[in-house]
């Protein structure tokens, strides 16, 4: 009889215990983040979906399309007179200078073009060659060859070459249109001190600049100098999107006391 509310308390406890492990169980199963709640641990928040991560480094890309793209140097003929100084005072001061003979000289232009034909075919735009007496195409390997024009359109400033080579490497072309904020490479010639990547973003689509009837330019912020013209614009893959064709060179209207400044950072590429 003494033992009797020893029982009754054992059971009581023993009955609590079943009770909270049923009840902690349930919350496990049905509800685990109130048992995180409980145990003093905010919940965590569920994982949303998954987003690419920026590659460390673009090298593959630049492999993938740098042995597609070329340097051209576009050489002009022009006619110079030359002249002489008069150097008897008197005909000096009547004459000045006599003409001389006419001399020839020669005008080189640089620029940049992308192999799209294993069989020699080489785009680039219509204003790196136009006029030129003599095209020069160094290939990626240091090989020189001598270039024909196989047409031109002055309306998209575009124009094809052809080289007598083959088997070259030519360049992937992305399938679908570039979107603002892509990832994109410049590759080309900038004032002739070789093959430079420059990297940037897609800044807009759509661009017009007045400059022909036609016109739909890819805005870049990746670096495009004189030279770069015709060169290849592709995306973090090494695919093409676009052929480099100009920069963005009007001066930005400035207060009295200042000089206008050119805008920095506004490329334009010829989608394709």
């Amino acid at each position: 009889m003494h033992n009797q509310p020893l029982y009754k308390l054992a059971a009581f406890i023993l009955r609590s215990v079943v009770v909270g492990l049923a009840a902690a169980f349930v919350l496990s199963v049905f509800a685990p983040q109130w048992v995180e709640r409980l145990r003093g641990h905010a919940a965590r928040p569920e994982a949303g979906p998954a987003t690419a991560r920026a590659p460390q480094s673009y090298a593959p890309a630049v492999a993938r399309a740098s042995p597609a793209v070329v340097n051209i140097y576009a050489n002009r003929i022009t006619a110079a007179r030359s002249a002489y100084r008069v150097f008897d005072p008197l005909s000096q001061r009547l004459l000045g200078y006599v003409a001389g003979p006419v001399i020839p000289r020669r005008d080189q232009s640089l620029g940049s073009g992308v192999i799209f034909g294993a069989d020699g075919h080489v785009l680039t735009n219509n204003h790196v060659i136009s006029g030129a007496d003599d095209i020069q195409v160094m290939l990626d390997d240091g090989r020189v060859r001598r270039a024909q024009v196989v047409g031109t359109d002055v309306e998209t400033d575009l124009a094809v070459l052809r080289i007598d080579a083959r088997n070259l490497p030519t360049i992937a072309v992305r399938a679908d249109a570039a979107e603002v904020g892509d990832v994109v490479l410049a590759i080309g010639n900038p004032a002739g001190v070789g093959k430079t990547v420059t990297m940037g973003i897609v800044s807009a689509t759509g661009r017009q600049l007045k400059m022909s009837a036609f016109e739909d330019f890819i805005q870049t912020d990746a670096a495009i100098n004189a030279g770069n013209s015709g060169g290849a614009l592709v995306d973090a893959n090494g695919e093409l999107v676009g052929i480099n064709t100009a920069v963005y060179a009007r001066p930005m209207s400035a207060e009295s006391n200042r000089t206008p400044q050119i805008p920095e950072g506004i490329g334009f590429a010829i989608p394709v």
